[in-house]
């Protein structure tokens, strides 16, 4: 009664409590305002910088330096392009926080491997770095790169490169091979091949690997070759091609030897130090001769090389009406591929038409070798005794250096009565039927009654059966239903995922989104969301959720599951890969198309061995 009489309220203790639980509100919505006053404000007050940083400043024409680019309080896009004098390979990036007297410090770091193109005072220019609408350029640095002591490399290491002519004709084929000479075991080898500036480029089929003997010591030889066609006449020069590879540090030799055997002598394994070295082929001249001008009769063909033309008939005796295949094929070491249809004199007394023309190809160190088989089927108007031919073609001996006339002999053939007598000079125009296609059609008669229903009275708008109402609601609710039941165990199934099942579904998720913006042409985004699914994939493996992993987390990530040794080189090729295309500024060789297909293929194993 008292306190009705004083006015205040009866339930003293839920005042309490509310006013102890605004109490505690207050504070953490202090605190977390003192954080962001602390943190967050003084980190958005900072603008982006950027430097660039290299480990050396003097190297040789063999040896490569190391390009970091330091990003502080912010990222940005960085465009490596205007780099002209050095060669330019991604290396991966990496991050790191420092919080100094309340002075919150990010910065993020991307490395490149600069390889000299040649030798002198090379500048790496000013960098553009783009991070929305701010634009932050680096200074530029400049590197004293003097002559190596050997041309092509020494010790270890050896590039040689060779043509198989140094002077060839305009338009002749030649073989550029390289062969990588190494003395010692290296890793993450990366061959950036010449530009071939003026001819156009085929690889050859496959590469070869063996071992050779130089000066009394042995080194494992890799050799590729490409076929060059000179487009134009004149001076030309294939430039040196470089190759950068990691091998052990020397002065880590002297650790104990892995009683593992050589796969934990990786050094991505082992944690073995190792020096990035590079080699370099010499620059080669090459002397374009034009083709001597051709005065002789018919048209050149374009082909250069070594050939031989044959043909035959399918059937040297044939009726009137009939067919009959003509094969001309031509074999022989050139450009077979750009071979045009053979010289022949169309005869008239035949309906000629010409096939596809098929080609059976090979190329190797040697050049292009193969075959190219062109069809022509002959219906005959005409009966008596007929040739056809000779056939030629006008080629071009790069080795005779003059024009020859290829010719196979004319060809006899017979061609007999029709089998339903007479001579018949022009396709036959009457149908099977006998009927003539120039004679006048029917006239069409309208017959009425023949498009009418059969029933004709009231009968057929009687209904036969009268669906209840009840039935018919409940026939018309069922769809609704049954997608708000299916809708609800969904919710129901993705609220029970495990952090493993729900980072395998976002990987399945990711990849085809990657899917539909590699359709669309975004390459950008099509590696971002290649690099999200591969990370989403093996966190599902560990059984974590989170957005991303370094290479180091990743892979004791997977060995610490059972992943196979295979499967985490795999994976971290893959990464480094992406990573590459991403901030490198250089798309992959094999393009992103191949890169989705490889990643799907571990999304799918990794997820389906842990779902």
């Amino acid at each position: 009664m008292r306190e009705l009489i004083s006015g205040r309220p009866l339930n003293t203790n839920a005042d309490g409590v509310f006013r102890r639980v605004s109490g505690s509100c207050m504070k953490s919505l202090c605190a977390m305002a003192l954080v962001f006053w602390v943190v967050a404000i003084p980190c958005a007050a900072e603008a982006l910088s950027v430097q660039a940083l290299v480990d050396r400043n003097r190297i040789s024409e063999q040896e490569s330096l190391e390009l970091r680019l330091v990003m502080t309080d912010g990222e940005g896009e960085v465009d490596v392009s205007p780099i002209k004098d050095f060669r330019v390979a991604y290396r991966g990036r990496s991050s790191s926080v420092r919080i100094v007297n309340t002075q919150m410090t990010r910065e993020i770091h991307l490395m490149y491997t600069l390889t000299p193109l040649r030798s002198g005072t090379l500048v790496i220019p000013s960098l553009t770095v783009r991070s929305g609408q701010e634009t932050v350029r680096t200074d530029p640095v400049t590197i004293q790169v003097s002559k190596a002591t050997g041309s092509s490399g020494s010790g270890d290491l050896l590039m040689v490169a060779s043509v198989s002519e140094a002077r060839p004709w305009a338009g002749q084929e030649i073989a550029y091979t390289f062969r990588f000479l190494a003395g010692t075991k290296v890793f993450s080898a990366r061959y950036q091949k010449p530009s071939f500036d003026g001819f156009t480029v085929r690889e050859a089929d496959g590469q070869k690997e063996y071992s050779s003997v130089v000066n009394g010591r042995s080194y494992t030889v890799t050799e590729v070759t490409y076929l060059l066609t000179p487009l134009r006449s004149g001076s030309l020069t294939i430039e040196p091609g470089i190759l950068t590879c990691e091998v052990a540090d020397p002065s880590s030799s002297s650790r104990p030897r892995s009683p593992f055997g050589s796969f934990f002598e990786d050094p991505f394994f082992s944690g073995t130090r190792t020096v990035t070295r590079s080699v370099r082929s010499e620059a080669i001249p090459v002397t374009v001769r034009a083709l001597p001008e051709y005065k002789g009769p018919g048209t050149f063909s374009g082909l250069m090389g070594t050939f031989e033309l044959k043909a035959s008939l399918e059937d040297r005796e044939v009726r009137v009406g009939d067919s009959v295949t003509l094969t001309l094929t031509l074999e022989g070491t050139g450009n077979v591929p750009d071979a045009p249809e053979p010289a022949f004199r169309k005869p008239e007394w035949a309906k000629v038409y010409p096939d596809d023309p098929e080609e059976s190809v090979t190329r190797d160190a040697v050049g292009t070798k193969g075959r190219k088989t062109f069809r022509f089927a002959l219906v005959p108007v005409e009966e008596g005794a007929f040739t056809l031919g000779p056939f030629a073609y006008t080629v071009f001996d790069p080795k005779a250096g003059e024009y020859r006339e290829l010719t196979f002999r004319a060809l006899s053939m017979n061609v007999l009565p029709s089998s339903e007598g007479g001579t018949t000079t022009l396709p036959s125009l009457t149908l099977s039927t006998g009927e003539s296609i120039l004679s006048p059609k029917k006239r069409v008669v309208r017959t009425g009654q023949d498009i009418l229903s059969i029933r004709k009275d009231l009968e057929v708008l009687r209904h036969g059966w009268r669906m209840n109402l009840r039935l018919f609601m409940v026939g018309l609710l069922f769809p609704p239903l049954v997608y708000l039941g299916v809708m609800s165990l969904t919710r129901a199934r993705r609220r029970s995922l495990s952090a493993r099942d729900h980072m395998a579904l976002r990987a399945r998720i990711l990849l085809k989104e990657a899917g539909n913006a590699g359709n669309s042409g975004k390459d950008r985004d099509t590696l971002t969301l290649l690099y999200r699914a591969l990370v989403s994939a093996v966190l599902s493996v560990g059984g974590r959720a989170g957005e991303s992993l370094t290479y180091d987390e990743a892979r004791d990530l997977l060995g610490a599951c059972g992943v196979s040794d295979e499967d985490t080189r795999q994976v971290l090729s893959l990464l480094v890969r992406i990573d590459e295309a991403r901030y490198g500024g250089t798309p992959p060789e094999a393009g992103v198309g191949r890169l989705h297909e490889e990643v799907s293929r571990v999304v799918r194993t990794m997820t389906g061995r842990r779902t």
